[in-house]
């Protein structure tokens, strides 16, 4: 069932999936520590609601965790979850709180909805093999002030720092809006687009964005409105691919029939499509959060 969920909803490619049941001869740590080792495999996701042996499952976290991006999703975090798992699987699941310390402490990533999950699984997909990130900070250009207010909430929420801009970058920006007009981040860009169009706007602001030093990644939003759909959406992913920053797009709204199509060519090309500023944002810094501390 879930193989078939991810196949008919998501993008990302499935390399192997592993159903163990109530298990009988091998458990999760076994199956972790295969595809850790495994070298077509790039990113787990393991759903829990118990482990059989402790110890054991978190020197596999471990092990695995120091090789690839790991995230777990682990039910029965609640007295009412955890006697609902006892009576599915009879998996005893302990004190959360002592497990999510040792999760973290053994490198594995916790997500807590199959949304988190799936949008973790893919950003990971996509930009595991970019360089580690400097620091936390997101640059976000935004079609609506909506989208940027939204944006500044969940980075807060999830412990990033919003990117001063450099003095060049702010330069190249202004070269799209109307005379008099103060950027700063996040970047509110529909006025440059009234002045320009929307595909120089976008190209001008995001390119300068991503090769600002003191941004680590970007999230770029999308209304699908008239004055924004006329722009060639193939283009301006060439363009901004190659660079060697994670970046998310955020598709919020407007002709559901063009965000369904855009959102197939953006994943064709492994970039990553939400469709809130939040979720953007939080799957944005698990990749930084996850890559920063691959420097140290």
């Amino acid at each position: 069932g879930f193989a078939r969920w991810i196949t008919s909803s998501q993008y990302f490619g499935i390399d192997k999936v592993v159903i163990l049941g109530n298990r009988c001869d091998i458990d999760e740590a076994d199956a972790v520590d295969h595809l850790g080792s495994d070298p077509s495999c790039s990113v787990i996701g393991l759903y829990l609601e118990g482990v059989k042996d402790g110890r054991k499952f978190l020197k596999a976290v471990e092990r695995a965790a120091s090789r690839k991006p790991l995230l777990v999703l682990k039910s029965g975090r609640t007295p009412l979850g955890a006697e609902a798992a006892t009576s599915h699987t009879g998996s005893l699941s302990g004190e959360d709180r002592i497990f999510d310390a040792a999760l973290r402490r053994a490198g594995a990533i916790r997500v807590y909805d199959f949304d988190e999950l799936f949008d973790l699984a893919k950003t990971f997909s996509y930009f595991a093999d970019l360089p580690p990130a400097e620091d936390l900070r997101v640059g976000v250009v935004s079609v609506s002030g909506a989208g940027c207010v939204l944006s500044a909430d969940a980075i807060g929420d999830y412990g990033l720092r919003l990117a001063g801009l450099g003095e060049d970058t702010i330069e190249r920006i202004l070269s799209v809006y109307p005379s008099g007009w103060i950027a700063r981040n996040p970047i509110d860009m529909w006025s440059a687009i009234e002045e320009v169009g929307a595909f120089d706007a976008y190209l001008t602001i995001t390119e300068a964005v991503l090769e600002d030093d003191g941004v680590d990644g970007a999230s770029i939003i999308f209304m699908l409105i008239p004055d924004v759909t006329e722009m060639d959406i193939r283009r301006f992913l060439r363009e901004i691919k190659p660079y060697r920053k994670p970046f998310t797009l955020c598709f919020m709204g407007g002709d559901m029939r063009l965000v369904h199509e855009w959102e197939q060519i953006a994943e064709g090309e492994s970039i990553p499509v939400f469709h809130s500023p939040e979720r953007a944002i939080r799957a944005l810094g698990a990749i930084l959060r996850w890559k920063h501390e691959r420097r140290r």
